[in-house]
């Protein structure tokens, strides 16, 4: 694994229009890190380091200097920014220093790369339905737009694969980066250390700010980004509170149904592909196989006596251990004196 924040040369932000006196120069540099030292683009290679220019806007400059670390990074990088903070010509020169420090500096120094060729060409996962699961997503999202004509845009993300979308491509995928990589692993870790969820959170809620929608206050806490649809348009609205609790009131019950359509459906579908794998490896009378698919199930198939048993568990952060030492469990619990092992 790569650690960029320890590995990083330097980058920087620069705009030459900023300071044109002498004496100014260094209001040039709206960020730069560390701080003890598409569009267009320009690459050169010394012998020991790479130099990555990025133009994201005219006048606005972006440069990586690092060993190996490739042109997306910039790329990314510009694009959060650009989410959450807009574009660089529409703030402030009194707030764009520190707009760029309080955002790139946490966002280099956290980000971290592996050998996975999705940490440098980052995309999207789509999850395929049937016909009838995914018309009743389509259907959930007609119903949202008509009886809530505030929201133009909406995406569906199931255990952070994309099934709907309706914003611009680019948007999306700098949206879905930031829900599978930030958000939904911060609320996962919440939910974990919290115990059971409370029934009344079952049918869904809102997860940002992470204690919900309740008063005027957490409505002001609510992030905002700037995104386009998939004509290019910018989408500028303010809703009000109770706008967000009708909306929370006809979410959660039909939500509710559609992930339970969905996770059977999803479950099927990892059960005929533990079957497949079983019979390719030939577990003859007495044998055990455990996989993992890319959407996060693992599967365990184990065969005994001529009998076959099939456990499907969607845990995420578990290793190969931990869902071992469940099956073994759920064996000895259900399953004794019916399913075993020859002595």
């Amino acid at each position: 694994m790569i650690d960029i924040g320890n590995k990083i040369s330097a980058f920087f932000v620069f705009n030459s229009s900023f300071g044109p006196r002498e004496g100014d120069e260094l209001k040039r540099i709206l960020f730069y890190h560390p701080s003890n030292i598409g569009p267009d683009a320009r690459k050169m290679q010394t012998q020991t380091k790479r130099y990555i220019f990025y133009q994201p806007e005219k006048g606005y400059w972006m440069v990586l200097i690092h060993p190996s670390v490739m042109y997306e990074l910039l790329l990314s990088a510009y694009k959060m920014f650009h989410l959450f903070r807009g574009p660089f010509k529409d703030i402030s020169t009194e707030e764009i220093y520190s707009k760029c420090e309080q955002f790139f500096l946490p966002f280099i120094t956290s980000k971290k790369f592996t050998n996975d060729v999705s940490d440098v060409v980052q995309g999207i996962n789509y999850l395929p339905l049937d016909k009838n699961s995914f018309f009743s997503v389509l259907c959930f999202i007609d119903l949202l737009e008509v009886n809530h004509p505030d929201f133009k845009c909406v995406s569906f993300v199931y255990n952070e694969q994309l099934i709907w979308n309706n914003l611009s491509t680019s948007d999306m995928l700098t949206l879905y980066q930031y829900l599978v990589q930030t958000l939904l692993p911060q609320q996962v870790e919440r939910e974990i250390q919290g115990g059971p969820v409370a029934a009344a959170e079952r049918h869904g809620r809102f997860i940002s700010p992470p204690e919900g929608i309740r008063t005027k206050e957490d409505l002001n806490r609510v992030i905002k980004v700037h995104l386009k649809l998939e004509d290019d348009t910018e989408m500028r609205k303010t809703l009000e509170l109770e706008t967000l609790k009708s909306l929370d009131a006809f979410m959660g019950p039909q939500l509710s149904t559609i992930a339970s359509s969905i996770s059977e459906q999803c479950t099927i579908h990892a059960l005929q592909r533990a079957q497949l794998a079983s019979s390719e490896h030939n577990l003859g009378n007495y044998g055990e196989i455990i996989i993992k698919t890319p959407d996060e199930y693992w599967i365990t198939g184990k065969s005994s006596n001529e009998r076959e048993f099939y456990v499907i568990i969607q845990e995420k952060n578990a290793n190969l251990k931990e869902i071992s030492d469940e099956v073994k469990r759920i064996c000895e619990a259900q399953m004794k004196g019916i399913f075993f092992y020859p002595i």
